[in-house]
């Protein structure tokens, strides 16, 4: 509460200032007294500051209730005008104010709201301090700047009493200005608080400056913004109060409160008085609060009984905007019946009447026809002169659509008037006069419309597409998604809608002749847009009458409309990849195109070929014709003669041109696709291979058959000759790839001579052709098939290039006649670099190489060259080196290894991004972006080219990579840097071997056209493969590791396992050490050879880290007197940097020194008294023990497992079975199979395929009992 009574001492001490400041403003000017401001209060939120009752409304015109306080200043507004004594030059008060007023500026933002609270509450330009201020400078100014800054200071408190809502302030200051100044000074303010902040009326918002502040403007400040104009309130005034309701809505105001204040009503609008209920519902139709109209407009038979077509109007508006919310046909019955109320009344203002007319209008096709179709029938059968008004105001209703951006309300506008079109001519018969001339331009908004949508409409169907979204369910797409280029630009109305809503044949009639034909050619041209060619083809035949140029343009179109429609392998474009991945449908990727389809297909091309020869206009073109007939057959089938002559007749009818278009066609098809066994795979053929072979072979005698006619009719034309050199050429490549013959050479050169000839023939034919007609085609194809194939799509690496070729290509060129020679230079030269993104890439330097050798320096071949020295600087700044690990002696029983290191220079690794990447497999492991390139196995691709290369003459052992993360290091040569790649490990199969060959590597690079792959190789190598005292390979820090294994010591055997690591190559074990052993001779030994485990990237010389392994057997002399009991490891020959003896403790590895105690017994030797004199002593035991205990009993379970532990290891076990053994005899059976199982135990728990398992607890037990 001392919040409150604060906040209203503040306002009224605010209100006090400004009346005397006021006052002495005017007494130091001698303009007279001062306006009266009345206080507003401003309350707190929750408290209405409307007066509780409403006063009554003035009579006087322009004024509404006069303020309290405010008659002084009515009766006083003379004196706000220049004193009598004064010049009658200057200016008076009221313009100065109305001059002043239209350039303040007013602001409602929350921040300014509060920053003026906060002002107002510390005092800040208090009235008094500016009077202060202006009073003292009054002196040094003349009397109309004195006036001019005494309003400036007004309209800032003005200003500030709008910003704080002091709605009440602010209605006395327009009831002090002039009657006719204070309408533009009130819809000024409106316009401001209408208007964002910083933009001018209108002006779009831009998406970055959607969440800046706007003014606010809660419900006591809208209505004590109505209620502050004094005048009356025009019907422009409430279409902007409502779009500032509108706003206010959008801001998240609720609208209940609102309408709960129209109905108590306020001093202007809503509450019981008629003309303030009208008021509100002008404010709520513009506001988009229409169904909340009802409540304030008098019923339907009070409205009629009054004459109130308003009312009447309002309704039915009412009405449709609850259509809208809640489809009802009772809610547009009673739109209906309200419009109709006002058509019929006896005296209405005519914009009522037309309102209702047009709502009407519209009403008919939302109608049942009974209703709003029956009603138009009874107006033109009753009135056909009030009915052609109708059509009129029909026709001009669609004509001002024509701006309106949204597509459907033009669309509805067209839908309108087709149907009353058709009606006035389906009842009054064919139109004359006024009629004829309605209609006329009721046609012209349509072709208008159609005009407009061939231009910027996107669809391409007249109905909406089959699809299927990434799960296979089937959808449709919208026909059209027509957008306009720019926001105010309308949108496209769908070429589909207006093809439902054109103009009939007898409403067209009515046109005048002269537009006739524009409508044809629209016509046509939309149902061309939207794939309907059959719709089209009766416009292209009337427009043949008349207009044979522009009739012979569309058949052309209607030939590449109907081929696309026939094309059987687009369906597969509707289609979704994923839904055949997740089990959607999978037949459907299966169905064949049968032979009956393309049957069907061409049967109606022969039909439409006829009906398009049978059009008065210059043939259609025939190379659309030839395509349309290539397109409707499966890319799996093969042409068929009688299909080509069903068509076309005779293949000799057609023109050399398109005849050799045709036969080229066959041709890369049957060198392409028709060959592929994928694409007979895709189109379920289920050709076998010698199936689709003799298929193509069958293809080559199609097409040589057609071109046998071709020759006999066109002997000499170039294009003839040339397609008979394509066919020659091609036919003898796929022969040779099926089986290699002796043939295949002189074939080839048949096929370069019938090229050449093509050239000549060509040559010949030059002079009497138009320029138009020249062509390259001749010297490319010569071309392409001198790099291997005649067409570049089917070029491969392994294809034999002819370089001879190339020469005799630019000599054919030169010896044209100048200039057409140039010109014939030039379109080669600008194809090499044209063409170039169709190759594959390994293939694009030596198609420059070639090309570049016929265009030499040809201004057009500039890009091609600078392109090719790319590739050529690439190739001379990157090398692949091979060199030797050690001599070129490198024999052919002991593997040698080679270094491949890939050497640039430091540009080329910083443009290229470095070559680590050919340290990957990239398709295997993970996720690799190569940089718009496809992903590679770079290391396998390299490993299996170098395989292939040395299998000839060398064994390749293994093929060892540098990681992946190895970067380059310096090379001997400045400038230059290498990086690690590789390490082969080679024998050579013989001493006759003497070079190793050059071994070849695949680069990728980023150029103009893609990428490209440059192969680089290695130089040649000399070797010496002949055993002559081989040297060592290089190696360092030795490491030799020797472990003895007594495990198969009860055979007599004792194993040695010899292990030697080194940075190198480990040599043999004659170089490694010297066996001293004099006890036990070697009966076996294996060597596992050299592996190479990984490369050293680290270290300098970036040495491959080996490993090599010798398994020995040893056995005792049988001569020795005794048992051996120690062994001697044998002793390194050469410096070692670390020697290590290992041997077996109870499974696992204990080292031990040079020299080793046994502890198996090896070899038999010695006198045999021993052991005769235990066997007896045995003996006297085991009768003593018998004699002593009649009976043995065997050990139960709980005695055994007394000192077992519960959880055994295999290394408890085995010392269990060995202590066991140990008790034994050796003689004794079972020891051999303890010994077995303990062998196994080892096997399980500790060999190479170990696989543990099992109880050995229990197996203990169990030779314990056996053995007790």
């Amino acid at each position: 509460m001392r919040i409150f009574f604060i906040l209203i001492s503040l306002i009224a001490m605010d209100a006090w200032l400004t009346k005397a400041m006021l006052a002495q403003s005017s007494a130091a000017k001698g303009v007279g007294p001062a306006i009266q401001m009345v206080p507003a209060i401003k309350v707190l939120p929750g408290v209405s500051s409307q007066p509780k009752v409403v006063e009554e409304r003035s009579t006087l015109p322009g004024r509404s209730v006069v303020p309290a306080g405010a008659e002084s200043t009515l009766a006083t507004s003379a004196t706000l005008t220049t004193p009598t004594n004064a010049p009658a030059a200057k200016p008076s008060r009221s313009v100065l104010l109305s001059q002043a007023f239209l350039k303040q500026s007013f602001d409602r933002r929350p921040s300014v709201i509060l920053e003026t609270l906060r002002g107002f509450d510390t005092g800040k330009d208090s009235p008094g301090d500016a009077s202060a201020n202006a009073e003292t400078e009054s002196e040094q100014k003349d009397e109309t700047q004195m006036l001019k800054d005494a309003i400036g200071q007004e309209l800032r408190i003005l200003s500030r009493q709008v910003t704080l809502g002091q709605w009440e302030a602010v209605r006395g200051f327009f009831w002090s200005m002039e009657a006719e100044s204070v309408q533009a000074a009130w819809r000024h303010l409106v316009q401001q608080l209408s208007t964002r902040p910083g933009f001018r009326p209108g002006q779009p918002v831009p998406p970055n400056r959607q969440r800046a502040e706007d003014h606010d403007l809660g419900p006591d400040d809208f209505f004590g913004l109505i209620d502050s104009m004094p005048g009356d309130m025009e019907s422009d005034d409430w279409t902007k109060m409502g779009v500032l309701l509108r706003k206010m809505l959008t801001q998240g105001y609720d609208p209940e409160p609102i309408l709960d204040t129209l109905q108590r009503g306020t001093r202007r609008v809503g509450g019981d008085d008629p003309e303030g209920r009208r008021s509100a519902a002008r404010l709520l139709f513009h506001s988009g609060l229409e169904t909340r109209m009802l409540s304030f407009i008098p019923s339907q038979e009070q409205a009629i009984q009054e004459g109130d077509a308003e009312a009447l109007n309002f309704r039915a508006v009412a009405f449709l905007a609850k259509h809208g919310q809640s489809p009802d046909d009772q809610h547009l019955q009673a739109a209906w019946s309200a419009s109709q109320a006002v058509l019929d009344l006896e005296q209405v203002d005519e914009p009522e009447r037309l309102l209702a007319l047009q709502r009407a209008l519209k009403l008919t096709h939302q109608l049942p026809p009974e209703v709003g179709q029956s009603w138009l029938e009874d107006l033109f059968e009753s009135s056909p002169a009030v009915g052609l008004d109708v059509l009129g105001l029909i026709g001009s209703m669609t004509a001002a659509q024509r701006e309106q951006r949204e597509a459907d309300q033009r669309l509805d506008a067209l839908v309108l008037q087709s149907r009353a079109s058709e009606l006035w001519i389906r009842i009054l018969g064919d139109p004359n006069g006024r009629a004829r001339h309605a209609l006329s331009l009721m046609a012209l908004n349509w072709l208008s419309e159609a005009e407009y949508s061939l231009e910027k409409d996107p669809s391409k169907s007249a109905s909406p597409l089959m699809q299927y979204d990434m799960y296979g369910n089937l959808y449709y797409r919208p026909k059209s998604s027509a957008t306009a280029n720019r926001p105010n630009e309308p949108q496209p109305i769908a070429s589909g809608d207006l093809l439902k809503n054109l103009p009939t044949q007898p409403w067209l009639q009515s046109v005048e002749p002269s537009i006739q034909s524009r409508f044809m050619e629209v016509l046509a041209k939309l149902h061309l847009k939207v794939r309907e060619e059959e719709s089209a083809f009766p416009y292209i035949e009337q427009l043949a009458r008349t207009h044979p140029n522009l009739a012979h343009e569309l058949a052309n179109e209607f030939v590449r409309i109907w081929t696309e429609n026939h094309d059987p392998n687009t369906d597969k474009n509707r289609r979704s990849t994923y839904m055949y991945i997740y089990g959607y449908n999978r037949n459907a990727e299966g169905i064949p195109l049968t032979r009956s389809k393309q049957v069907r297909n061409l049967k109606e091309l022969t039909q439409w070929v006829q009906r398009l020869r049978a059009l008065p206009i210059k043939g259609v073109d025939e190379k659309l014709l030839a395509r349309a007939f290539t397109t409707c057959h499966s890319v799996a089938e093969v042409y068929r003669l009688e299909d080509i002559e069903n068509v076309f007749g005779s293949a000799d009818t057609l023109e050399p041109e398109t005849l050799a278009g045709m036969i080229q066609t066959m041709r890369s098809n049957l060198a392409t696709v028709w060959r592929q066994p994928d694409v007979q795979k895709k189109n379920q053929t289920q050709r076998k291979d010698q199936e689709l072979q003799a298929e193509v072979f069958r293809g080559y005698q199609v097409a040589g058959e057609v071109l046998r006619k071709g020759l006999q009719r066109y002997p000499e034309h170039w294009s003839m000759a040339l397609a008979h050199a394509c066919i020659l050429f091609d036919e003898n490549t796929y022969r040779y790839e099926l089986s290699k013959d002796t043939q295949f050479s002189q074939r080839r050169a048949s096929a370069f001579e019938q090229f050449e000839k093509a050239a000549a023939s060509y040559a010949k034919q030059l002079p009497s052709m138009a320029q138009e007609d020249e062509s390259s085609e001749v010297y490319d194809f010569w071309f392409y098939a001198s790099l291997g194939a005649t067409d570049l799509a089917g070029l491969r690496d392994y294809h034999q290039p002819d370089g001879r070729q190339v020469e005799r290509i630019r000599e054919a060129i030169q010896q044209l006649p100048q200039p057409a020679s140039e010109r014939h230079l030039a379109r080669f030269a600008n194809s090499l670099s044209t063409r170039i993104s169709a190759l594959k890439a390994e293939l694009k330097h030596r198609y420059l190489k070639s090309g570049l050798a016929i265009a030499g320096d040809h201004e057009k071949a500039l890009q091609a060259r600078k392109l090719f020295d790319y590739y050529q600087d690439l190739v001379t700044e990157i090398e692949l080196e091979a060199r030797l690990d050690g001599s070129a002696q490198v024999g052919h029983t002991e593997p040698f290894g080679l270094f491949v290191d890939i050497r640039h220079t430091k540009e080329v690794e910083r443009e290229s991004g470095g070559f680590s990447k050919y340290l990957q497999n990239q398709n295997n492991v993970g996720y690799y972006y190569n940089y718009g390139r496809p992903t590679v196995n770079y290391r396998d691709d390299f490993e299996e080219a170098a395989r292939e290369t040395l299998k000839e003459h060398f064994e390749v052992l293994s093929v060892t990579f540098h990681n992946e993360k190895t970067g380059s290091v310096g090379d001997a040569q400045p400038g230059w840097r290498r990086t690690p790649y590789a390490y082969l490990l080679l024998r050579a199969l013989g001493p006759e071997v003497d070079m190793l060959p050059s071994l070849q590597m695949d680069l990728d690079f980023m150029d103009t056209s893609g990428y490209v792959v440059l192969p680089v190789a290695s130089s040649h190598l000399s070797l010496q493969s002949e055993e002559n005292g081989q040297p060592q390979r290089p190696y360092r820090d030795l490491t030799l590791t020797q472990t003895i294994d007594e495990r198969r010591s009860d055979e007599g055997v004792l194993v040695l396992e010899i292990k030697a690591t080194a940075r190198g190559l480990v040599p043999g074990i004659e170089h490694l050490v010297s066996f001293q052993e004099e006890a036990f001779d070697r009966i076996r030994m294996q060597d596992e050879g050299v592996l190479v485990r990984q490369l050293d990237g680290e270290s300098e010389d970036l040495a491959a880290l080996s490993e090599r392994q010798w398994l020995l057997e040893f056995k005792a002399k049988p001569s020795l007197p005794e048992r051996p009991d120690r062994f001697v490891f044998p002793k390194p020959s050469i410096p070692v940097k670390d020697a290590i003896y290992l041997t077996y403790r109870d499974a696992d590895l204990e080292t031990v020194g040079p020299e080793i105690l046994l502890s198996g017994g090896y070899g038999g030797g010695g006198s045999q008294w021993p052991w005769i004199l235990a066997v007896v002593g045995v003996a006297l035991m085991t009768a003593w023990f018998l004699y002593r205990q009649p009976s043995t009993p065997v050990l139960d379970d709980a005695t055994v497992e007394i000192n077992l532990p519960d959880d055994m290891t295999p290394f408890q076990a085995i010392a269990y079975l060995r202590q066991l053994k140990s008790s034994r005899f050796s003689e004794d059976p079972a020891q051999i199979e303890l010994v077995q199982e303990i062998q196994q135990i080892e096997r399980d728990h500790f060999g190479p395929g170990r696989v543990g398992g099992g109880n050995l607890r229990e197996r203990v037990i169990y030779w314990m009992q056996r053995l007790s």
